[in-house]
């Protein structure tokens, strides 16, 4: 049987105590089958890291991906975990 994928529109940044952090757009890639996800660049080209997210990723939600913290903005392809709506400003 064929991975289902489904993607999200994220912001990530290394994980660090910096105050001001610099935050990147890239996508959430899930595979619906074992909640694994993949963080992968805007052009949706660069592997970035992996991780397990176990109930997939919600809408306005926080991970950590690989020592990455990813924040996720809205679904792209595939069904959301969670309806809330989030705005697609930067994080402070």
């Amino acid at each position: 049987m064929a991975a289902t994928h489904a993607y999200f529109e994220v912001y990530w940044t290394k994980e660090s105590a910096k105050k001001h952090k610099v935050w990147s757009s890239g996508f959430l890639r899930l595979n619906t089958g074992n909640s694994q996800v993949s963080l992968i660049d805007e052009d949706r080209k660069r592997h970035i890291s992996d991780a397990f997210i176990p109930g997939g990723p919600k809408i306005g939600e926080e991970y950590s991906v690989g020592g990455h913290l990813v924040q996720i903005l809205a679904v792209v392809d595939g069904q959301a975990s969670s309806s809330a709506s989030v705005s697609t400003g930067c994080p402070s």
